[in-house]
């Protein structure tokens, strides 16, 4: 791709200025538009009942991740099509235009995000699957985040020198006006407005159209907010065969609960859920939400989805709620990772979005006494810190904790030893969300994060001097005021009870609920998929991720093993020998007769060890706690 030099000869401002061609009339288009990623407010998508853009068009393909490579697309009636896109760019930005006009203004979501190109840098959108003996017009739209007009230039292919130069708006242009103006004006004379439209298009050879984009005289950004391809003829469907990646799981919920089930499959398809083989009216996402489980009978229901693309359908598996008992008091939430390896994928209902994977074995933690109960595999942290979407995030259902005056602990084990030994640019840790899941809810974090400490967000807890290649077990406990919180982090504590001083503290003005969780890891050296000092296999560890409202909760013990020891003489047992972990002194051992409750338990000859001679009589011990 040739770089645009806009400080060349002056010959490159003579080119004509009228693009006096005539413009295609478009019978069928392809709407992309790109969401933003969190800055100024929650990403803002385009329903497919919308209606946006300078050719109006419902059906827009909604982008939120920083690059896609060969996404099938869907036109202006809903159809899947053969054509993809492909971008990559280095940062996806809100533009803060939500708002603008009547309350969910299709044309204000269409403005919400953009693509950003960097000064000095490129921003290319590649079309695939066109027919290249058939002409296309492209329209662009930019609108920026700030009040300030900065020049951007739009081209085509490397034909960069006969594309328009726009002094296009901000988003306090728009909000004040909210009317679409195109740019026309080449090289040398930039033309105000938000949109730059190109006609008579030929595609490559190979059937590609590049759009680029570069900020003019290298000032600032060039904003891609959203692409239209238009044709007068009709885009070819689909032709690919539909495939589910991941079938949905059967969902376990307690009474009263609603079960979420998804599927994953292998291309922007459409979806249909049944109930008992009845289709669910607008059940027509990836996902689907029941309704409340109310009791047994519930668990009765077939669900199953269609997914179908005009071409090929495919059934999947029939899943089914499963009625669970309610958490034990004091227990919020608990994941041990105990899925099939892999994959994440949506299993355990994290977000569909993530790269996260299954490992074997699962992690454990003793504090020389005691032992934390664990089982299944660990969890391997993504390690890509773009795009954020894929950072997994696990809902806790319609349960929100935390708020005033409340405490509430958090605890899970890592292991960190897999960082880099020359990286010092990476993070790994748990975050605790609010609303939906998103990033921008991200209420507190708590792990390893750039030069060897674990923290919160906002720095609300100090450097603790931990080191940055170690494993263990975390605990953190967050108290409320009715005004504050305090953050109390402990790190590899006793488990029978926390110490007096945590590890480390910090306090916040403010109190803050929460109703999900989040498991992320990435680094910043270099970029996604091409990181200088990646991570070393396996990778960052996390295992036994639980919530609780006391640390019995999120720190279960083993209960005390009763050793037991034949002692033996000239090859004849003359006694047992029976012993315990000396820091299980309070639980005393009894003796019984009998193990099915008809003779009573009594109090064994004390101490610990305690040597029982062998009288030919069955006996039975116990071990009781306090």
């Amino acid at each position: 791709m040739k770089t645009p030099d806009y400080r060349s000869t002056a010959a490159h401002l003579l080119i004509a200025a009228s693009l006096a061609c005539a413009s295609l009339q478009a019978d069928s288009s392809i709407g992309v538009n790109f969401a933003g990623a969190n800055v100024h407010g929650t990403p803002t998508r385009l329903d497919r009942t919308d209606s946006a853009g300078v050719v109006p068009q419902d059906q827009w393909n909604n982008f939120q991740a920083h690059s896609a490579t060969g996404v099938l697309l869907r036109d202006n009636s809903g159809q899947v099509t053969s054509i993809t896109v492909s971008y990559l760019t280095q940062e996806m930005y809100g533009s803060g235009t939500y708002g603008a006009g009547a309350g969910s203004d299709a044309d204000a979501k269409l403005l919400n995000g953009y693509l950003n190109a960097f000064a000095n840098d490129t921003n290319t959108v590649t079309f695939g699957g066109l027919n290249p003996a058939e002409n296309y017009s492209v329209i662009v739209y930019c609108v920026r985040e700030t009040a300030q007009n900065d020049d951007a230039f739009y081209w085509i292919g490397d034909n960069y020198s006969d594309g328009p130069w726009i002094n296009y708006e901000g988003a306090a242009d728009w909000l004040a006006d909210p009317q679409f103006r195109r740019a026309t004006n080449v090289l040398g004379s930039p033309d105000t407005g938000n949109y730059v439209r190109l006609d008579n298009l030929s595609p490559e050879p190979d059937g590609t159209l590049s759009v680029s984009t570069t900020p003019a005289l290298n000032i600032d950004r060039a904003p891609i907010n959203g692409i239209q391809l238009l044709t007068t003829g009709s885009f070819p469907p689909t032709t690919e065969t539909v495939a589910i990646q991941l079938q949905p799981r059967n969902a376990s919920v307690p009474a009263g609960q609603s079960g979420t089930f998804r599927v994953v499959a292998n291309g922007p398809w459409d979806y249909q859920w049944y109930s008992n083989n009845i289709a669910i009216p607008g059940a027509t996402l990836d996902s689907f939400t029941t309704e409340p489980l109310l009791d047994q009978l519930g668990t009765r229901v077939d669900y199953h989805v269609v997914v179908s693309n005009g071409a090929d359908q495919v059934v999947s598996d029939t899943v089914h709620l499963i009625l669970v008992p309610a958490l034990p008091p004091g227990g919020i939430f608990y994941d041990a990772f105990d899925y099939p390896e892999g994959a994440l994928g949506n299993w355990g209902e994290w977000t569909l979005q993530n790269i996260a994977q299954v490992a074997a074995p699962g992690l454990t933690y003793s504090d020389g006494t005691h032992s934390l109960q664990v089982s299944g595999n660990t969890m391997v942290a993504p390690i890509d810190w773009d795009p954020f979407e894929n950072i997994p995030i696990k809902l806790f259902g319609d349960q929100t904790y935390g708020g005033p005056n409340s405490t509430v602990f958090m605890s899970f084990l890592f292991d960190f030893r897999n960082l880099n030994s020359t990286n010092n640019s990476g993070y790994v840790g748990v975050s605790g969300f609010e609303g939906s899941g998103g990033w921008g809810s991200e209420r507190f974090f708590v792990g390893k994060t750039w030069y060897g400490d674990f923290i919160t967000v906002d720095g609300r807890i100090p450097d603790s001097t931990i080191p940055y290649h170690t494993n263990g077990f975390l605990v953190l406990r967050l108290t409320q005021s009715d005004t504050s919180a305090t953050y109390d982090l402990f790190l590899n504590p006793p488990l029978i009870a926390l110490p007096e001083t945590p590890t480390a503290t910090g306090t916040t003005d403010g109190t803050f609920t929460f109703n999900g969780v989040g498991v992320n890891a990435g680094e910043w050296a270099g970029p996604k998929d091409n990181h200088n000092v990646p991570f070393t296999a396996p990778g960052p560890l996390v295992d036994e991720f639980r919530f609780g409202e006391t640390y019995a909760s999120v720190a279960p013990i083993a209960l005390p093993a009763l050793a037991i020891e034949p002692i033996s003489s000239n090859g004849i047992i003359s006694a047992v020998r029976l012993s315990w972990p000396a820091a299980f002194s309070d639980f005393a051992l009894q003796t019984s007769s009998a193990a099915d409750g008809s003779a009573p338990w009594t109090a064994a000859p004390a101490g610990n060890p305690v040597e029982i001679p062998v009288d030919g009589e069955a006996n039975y011990f116990r071990l009781v706690g306090p």
